[in-house]
């Protein structure tokens, strides 16, 4: 005579997970637009001072940086070739015709040197306004561009960080009770956990059963990267 009871209760608690997790994607979605919109009015403030950049390939990512540069004030061309004159230029591995290297001097995503992507930095953006770096462990799955230079720089701040990968034996237990878990990754082939304690970052979109997490989920962070972009470029030197 008691399963009736147990089943309401769990039908009510998953409908209170489902609709706070609404609430908190929407909340963490609107503040990364608040921070665009930061960085884009400094970015006008110095667009003048520019001369042009070049998005090289062809995908949604630089046609959306495109559309963000125009009324910011800022040139910016969708090539498939090095075409000059130009200040820097972005490169989209993907859809990129060739393998086009571009100098330190002109590569603001650090697609061929050393440095934080711009994906990267737009992830630490968020993780310091959301007081979610200093004492908390992260784990990071993936190791390719979108978070190159992260790790370094979260454990300079204090985090306890653990990066997984293709290669890891068991990444599903690198990111149990983890207070931030970032996934990087294109496929991923395992079960994820969904007791993360303060928001999972799904940059390659591999999550299917999102709102079953009780934390902050955030998929879609292309507008603060894009953001982040233009402003290195007005203060490229």
């Amino acid at each position: 005579m008691r399963s009736p009871p147990v089943l309401v209760s769990c039908k009510c608690t998953l409908l209170t997970n489902t609709g706070r997790s609404i609430v908190q994607m929407k909340n963490v979605n609107d503040r990364i637009h608040a921070l665009a919109r930061r960085i884009d009015t400094d970015t006008s403030l110095h667009a003048r001072d520019t001369s042009r950049l070049l998005l090289l390939g062809d995908s949604f990512f630089l046609r959306q940086v495109q559309r963000k540069a125009t009324p910011l004030g800022i040139s910016a061309d969708i090539t498939s070739r090095i075409d000059r004159p130009y200040q820097a230029a972005v490169v989209d591995m993907e859809t990129a015709q060739g393998n086009i290297k571009l100098p330190a001097c002109a590569d603001i995503d650090c697609c061929n040197r050393p440095g934080l992507s711009a994906v990267a930095e737009a992830v630490l953006i968020l993780l310091e306004d959301q007081n979610l770096i200093a004492g908390k462990e992260i784990t990071i799955i993936g190791r390719g561009h979108a978070t190159q230079g992260l790790a370094d720089i979260l454990l300079r701040r204090d985090a306890t960080v653990t990066v997984g990968h293709s290669k890891s034996p068991n990444p599903l237990k690198l990111t149990d009770r983890q207070d931030v878990v970032i996934y990087a990754t294109p496929v991923l082939e395992q079960d994820v956990w969904h007791n993360t304690k303060g928001m999972v970052i799904d940059l390659g979109g591999v999550i299917s059963d999102l709102l079953q997490f009780e934390c902050a989920y955030v998929s879609k962070i292309g507008d603060l990267t894009t953001s982040v972009l233009l402003n290195r470029f007005v203060h490229w030197k």
